[in-house]
């Protein structure tokens, strides 16, 4: 549930006195039952917005001023969402609170287990519930579905009657190349970029989520059809949709202020109808995808070995002076960028082609602004389900294969034009510079390149990356929590040696990746305080690098002032 608050129908300002709690729990009765809410959910549900406030108003009483708060009361998506909006400077922190157990005393003695009494009556009454800090104001939600007295003892979710958004697609992988279709599936939100993937009891449910059809009847048609299934199942996957932003209930909530940002800083431009138009090159250039056509393009980039050691007296000399000379034939540059778009062109086409030669489909193809420069990107998350896991990396090592063609032959031309002379010795060698860096940068598997996507594939973890930090993070902060968190399933040791190597290594070339251009800056203003090509490259790389520190600090900070936490 992505949480807002919204326009309350009702609206009721407290002061923290106990005086005015039956006041609150006459209207929650009132308004539930304006609702048509069975007589004893009413009971349940007004009993329970009474625990909280109670909770709530006694936190107050320890405080020197003693702050109002609010109750709003809003019918949304067939349910009463009950908000709780106060002062952060409560300590009413549902998130932080221990688990109710009942406690066993011994004649005379007293406990304080019953201070987490009130959240688990909340828990045990209500159907979902969430806790939002924003700045100096805390929320806490309260949700109740309606269910008919008859259906009252059914999970709220079999109630409803959810609709996929109209823009999401379920993705299969097609079959191609006398490969038998899997029965795993992705769904990809390109508004947001959040991909799930989908087992086939999720395709089943979310092929039938079209707003008419109660979750409770393709709960028994899936039993029928597929087999028994669990009601908790269901629960899991509606939530996951609703936290995506996937339904229709949120299709009209408007974009956080990072995804805002993100679009206008690094804006995209899509080709219309990418998939056919992949699908029209693919047609004419599947011939590339026979052995010995692959062996010919490795083999162009091998050999681009041989003129780098042969020429590589003059190679090295132009290499050397390569800044004065392009200082000297600035237009170089120009034809230089040109070419590497075109290049760079290929290298996403290749991935695009591989995929659709494997069934898969393209979503967007197109380029975007990214790093103080214009790039080419092919959207290929059909890859993800593909059955067998060579299929994956083959589409990922696709790219590179076509740079390693490039950059032999780029090799080739500046290395007979540096032994001629030519002034396109200039061209060729900084071309090939370029190419030799992007295949250095897209075979590391430390950045998010397509080396990295490789391991996932070849090691089966999403997010690697994320989930290595993460797993660093915590264990170097481990000793300041009191236990793991219970919704996290535990680590295999395969995990655990995976996340530990890759996270120290990943977080060392980070820290690389941020310290080099400054190093080299000032190196370069040390040694050669004149204007150079490479001193202005690096100035641009800093002040980008710079730039987009600042940007995610902000969003750090932010994040720490406006947090939001699942309870139920």
């Amino acid at each position: 549930m992505k949480y807002t608050i919204p326009e309350f129908d009702v609206t009721i300002t407290i002061k923290p006195e106990l005086s005015w709690l039956s006041l609150v729990e006459d209207a929650a009765r009132s308004y539930l039952t304006q609702r048509e809410f069975p007589h004893r959910l009413i009971e349940q549900t007004s009993a329970a917005i009474g625990e909280a406030t109670e909770q709530l108003i006694s936190l107050c009483r320890g405080l020197d001023s003693a702050p109002v708060f609010e109750i709003g009361f809003v019918w949304q998506d067939n349910a009463v969402q009950v908000h709780m909006v106060y002062d952060a400077s409560i300590p009413l922190n549902p998130h932080k609170t221990a688990d109710y157990e009942v406690p066993f005393l011994e004649d005379n003695e007293t406990s304080d287990a019953l201070d987490g009494l009130w959240l688990h009556i909340i828990k045990r009454t209500m159907d979902r519930v969430f806790f939002r800090i924003d700045g100096k104001r805390a929320s806490l939600v309260m949700i109740k579905y309606y269910q008919a007295e008859k259906h009252a003892r059914k999970l709220w979710v079999l109630g409803l009657k959810p609709r996929l958004r109209a823009d999401i697609a379920i993705e299969h992988a097609g079959v191609a190349a006398g490969q038998r279709c899997s029965g795993d599936a992705i769904i990809h939100d390109l508004r947001s970029d959040k991909v799930l993937k989908l087992t086939p009891s999720d395709v089943f449910i979310l092929s039938r989520l079209d707003g008419k059809n109660a979750l409770d009847d393709i709960y028994m048609e899936h039993f029928v059809e597929v087999g028994p299934i669990s009601p908790e199942h269901i629960k899991r996957l509606y939530e996951t949709l609703d936290d995506a932003g996937m339904l229709e209930s949120n299709a009209g909530e408007g974009e956080t202020r990072e995804a805002r940002w993100k679009r206008w800083l690094s804006p995209v431009f899509s080709i219309p109808h990418p998939d056919k138009a992949v699908t029209w090159i693919y047609q004419r250039s599947r011939f590339m995808f026979h052995p010995v056509a692959v062996a010919i393009l490795f083999l162009i980039g091998l050999s681009g070995l041989i003129p780098l050691i042969m020429y590589r007296q003059p190679l090295g000399a132009m290499i050397a002076n390569l800044d004065i000379l392009l200082m000297t034939h600035p237009a170089m540059i120009a034809i230089a960028y040109l070419l590497m778009l075109g290049h760079m062109a290929l290298h996403e086409l290749a991935h695009g082609v591989t995929c659709k030669h494997f069934g898969g489909r393209v979503n967007r193809i197109g380029i975007m602004w990214y790093m103080a420069m214009f790039i080419f990107f092919c959207d290929v998350t059909s890859a993800w389900t593909f059955p067998k896991k060579s299929q994956r990396i083959w589409v990922s090592i696709s790219g590179p294969l076509v740079s390693w063609g490039f950059f032999g032959l780029m090799a080739w031309c500046a290395g007979v034009t540096a032994a001629e002379g030519s002034p396109w010795a200039v061209l060729w060698t900084l071309l090939t510079l370029m190419c030799g860096f992007g295949l250095a940068m897209n075979f590391n598997p430390l950045i998010r390149m397509d080396a990295y996507y490789m391991l996932v594939d070849w090691t089966d973890i999403p997010n690697l990356q994320k989930k290595a930090f993460e797993y660093i993070r915590e264990s170097m902060t481990g000793w300041l929590r009191k236990k793991r968190d219970p919704g996290k399933p535990p680590l295999t040791v395969r995990e655990t040696q995976i996340y530990s190597i890759y996270g120290v290594l990943s977080a060392a070339m980070t820290l690389l990746f941020i310290l080099l251009p400054f190093w080299r800056l000032a190196n370069l203003w040390i040694s050669n305080r004149q204007f150079t090509v490479w001193g202005f490259v690096t100035v641009i790389a800093v002040l980008f690098l710079v730039g987009g520190m600042l940007f995610k600090a902000q969003g750090l900070i932010y994040a720490v002032r406006h947090k939001a936490y699942k309870i139920l």
